[in-house]
């Protein structure tokens, strides 16, 4: 199991990193190294940056330990898409998240570059003393070629 990890990893890996020959908005992908198929993004692959090609999907699997974090306020918020390229995923019938598990689905409709987002603050909710202004933010790029 862990060199199937290390495998779909090492993927992730190239194709974020694919080296420059194809041009749209000011990106340069070798757009045959965009992902086709299905790419999972984790809290892992915060700030990341992936290729996908049009018709691809993009899931997104935000997890905190709900042992460590109980409070719904500790976890990832809903994931937001900003930029052009991608759209909400609202096809098929999913999965219902496990606790401290925010899930979130798009598809790749387009050229163009997107950011995924979510925040969380790791502190737990204090009514009756002083509010805590941490928050952890999670970004990834997905850009659409």
């Amino acid at each position: 199991m862990r060199w199937a990890a290390l495998a779909a990893a090492l993927v992730l890996t190239t194709v974020a990193a694919a080296p420059a020959n194809a041009s749209r908005g000011g990106e340069h992908w070798r757009t045959s190294y965009c992902a086709r198929g299905t790419v999972t993004l984790t809290a892992a692959d915060e700030g990341h940056r992936v290729c996908v090609r049009h018709g691809a999907r993009v899931h997104v699997v935000l997890q905190v330990d709900p042992t460590v974090y109980p409070y719904p306020e500790q976890w990832w918020t809903a994931v937001v898409v900003s930029g052009r390229g991608l759209t909400p995923d609202l096809g098929g019938p999913r999965p219902m998240p496990a606790r401290g598990v925010t899930l979130a689905y798009f598809k790749a409709i387009g050229h163009g570059r997107a950011t995924l987002s979510s925040t969380r603050s790791p502190c737990p909710p204090n009514p009756t003393g002083p509010a805590c202004h941490v928050l952890v933010r999670w970004s990834a790029t997905v850009v659409v070629g």
